[in-house]
């Protein structure tokens, strides 16, 4: 037996007392919000943010009744659930927006385009970028072919804007929101041990391919220098592979050289002003780069099992906050690049919510010794990637917080593996990912990674709610894989064959490349013919 005085006793009704006067204040204030008109109670809703308003719903039958009634918070949530945000300057009202946004996620959701159209697109391309609903691609400087990609609403525009420049371009990034493409010109000069290489990045407004107007020095400069390896080794003055991101007033550019440690330069392109230019122990040993945002970007190594690092530039230094390892290997990783939407600074319109987008990594591993490659795509969200680093900033020690594979990968990862291989870029936009085109198969798959368990869809006879993935070791892992990403599979049958998938906010790109005869050099080679644009609204 209890006594009555007893802490237990005190402990018990000190509880019953506060749970009821917490009861009999939910009650008031019920009562106070029921009390209040519809309107004024929409308008108390309306500051709430998806999350808590999502919850708000289930509070009650009048608040569920005063969310399911409003078209402006059915809106809001809807852009939420749909990973979206709107950013439209026209006059259509609230109820316009959300019959767009439902239409476009069921044509998304049944892979349902409304509008096929084929633009010619004939010549070979040394570089391309698709962003804010622009093709463009570059051959070597002699030209840029800008063309505006069709919408339901409107069809497709060509622009062709020959440049004289006597080096060759050897990539480029641009924002069609802030009508500006960077290119890196190489002076084309021979590959020597002793003199330096001079580079030029040049910023020129996309509409009329002249220097920018917002650009205070339109043309950056920086040299590549030979260096001596070793006693007996010295590399000579050559490019390597480059890598260029452009976000917002950012222009990234990362280097891999041959035989020499990777570089990454880092400028605002609007002031010229040099943000780094870093070849240390973090950047050397990298071999790609992406960027989550204009201050947080993404170095990947394959040192030991292969790591991906979330980066910050503090006082000109690239310092690394957290790395992620991958899962253990009985191989070695042969290469890892990273690749996600691009950031245009001012989207139009209803467009994806880039906080929440996914980044794909793909990982080559040597598996023999013939040259054989595994490949593997690796999937992670970037509000994962935003948490961590949050949590782990980078500090001066420039020690990262390490994170092997057991204490992040199930959950928050999805790793499969992958069939054909992605030759054109622009393949994720959003939480969307386009699988690459298998040779001799018509089918189109696209994966959806904005899954709310929630208010998880029923399969249809084109998507699927796919379960966790178990990858065997197969020779390549120490033991089975798994992760449970949640995503959707959509699949449909294509009219005809493709070399590649591009995708967008409002189509999927379909690129197909032909057999020609070279005047250049001895037998047959392989160019871009056309471009099919399959548009769903928005």
């Amino acid at each position: 037996m209890i006594a009555r005085g007893s802490k237990f006793v005190q402990v018990v009704y000190f509880c019953l007392r506060h749970l009821y006067l917490a009861a009999y204040l939910s009650l008031s204030i019920m009562f106070a919000l029921n009390s209040l008109p519809p309107e004024l109670l929409t308008e108390c809703l309306s500051y709430l943010d998806p999350r808590s308003l999502t919850i708000c719903r289930l509070i009650c039958k009048a608040l569920r009744n005063a969310v399911d009634t409003s078209v402006l918070l059915k809106y809001k949530l809807a852009l939420y659930f749909d990973n979206a945000t709107d950013t439209y300057e026209s006059k259509e009202t609230t109820s316009e927006r959300y019959k767009r946004l439902i239409a476009s996620r069921e044509a998304w959701g049944s892979l349902e385009w409304e509008k096929e159209t084929s633009t010619p697109a004939r010549g070979d391309c040394s570089a391309y970028e698709v962003v804010s609903g622009k093709f463009v691609k570059m051959l070597w400087g002699r030209e840029l072919f800008v063309l505006t990609l069709p919408t339901v609403d409107s069809e497709a525009h060509l622009e062709i804007h020959p440049d004289r420049l006597t080096g060759l371009i050897k990539d480029f990034a641009m924002d069609p929101s802030q009508d500006v493409v960077a290119y890196l010109e190489d002076d084309a000069s021979t590959p020597s041990f002793t003199q330096a290489r001079t580079m030029t990045m040049h910023l020129r407004s996309l509409s009329d391919f002249r220097a920018h107007s917002e650009a205070s020095c339109p043309r950056l400069l920086f040299e590549i220098a030979p260096i001596t390896l070793n006693l007996r080794t010295r590399a000579p003055n050559v490019l390597g592979v480059v890598t260029m991101q452009m976000v917002g007033d950012v222009l990234a550019l990362f280097i891999q050289y041959v035989r020499r440690p990777s570089r990454l330069i880092v400028w605002n392109w609007k002031t010229g002003e040099l943000l780094t230019d870093d070849s240390g122990p973090l950047v050397a040993t990298s071999c790609h780069f992406g960027c989550i945002d204009a201050q947080t970007f993404i170095l990947t190594k394959i040192a030991d099992v292969g790591s991906v690092h979330i980066v910050k530039i503090i006082a000109g230094r690239v310092r690394s906050g957290i790395a992620f390892h991958l899962p253990p290997i009985k191989v070695t990783a042969e290469c890892i690049t990273t690749h996600s939407s691009a950031l245009p600074s001012k989207p139009a319109g209803i467009s994806a919510n880039q906080e929440r987008r996914i980044h794909a990594f793909t990982i080559d591993y040597g598996s023999d010794d013939e040259g054989h490659l595994d490949s593997y795509c690796l999937f992670v969200h970037n509000d994962y990637l935003l948490r961590m680093i949050h949590l782990y900033p980078p500090n001066a020690d420039d020690l990262p917080k390490r994170m092997v594979w057991s204490e992040w990968g199930l959950h928050n990862t999805r790793l499969l593996p992958l069939a054909g291989t992605f030759y054109w870029m622009r393949y994720v936009f959003g939480q969307k990912v386009v699988c690459p085109a298998i040779e001799g198969a018509t089918e189109l798959e696209v994966l959806d990674f904005n899954v709310h368990p929630s208010k998880l869809l029923p399969d249809t006879p084109v998507r699927t709610a796919r379960g966790d993935s178990i990858v065997e070791n197969d020779g390549v892992f120490e033991s089975p894989v798994r992760t449970k990403l949640p995503f959707y599979s959509l699949k449909r049958c294509m009219p005809k064959t493709y070399t590649g998938y591009m995708i967008d906010e409002q189509r999927i790109v379909g690129l197909k490349l032909i057999m020609y005869q070279s005047t250049e050099n001895a037998g047959d080679d392989l160019e871009l013919d056309t471009i099919d644009v399959f548009c769903f609204p928005v």
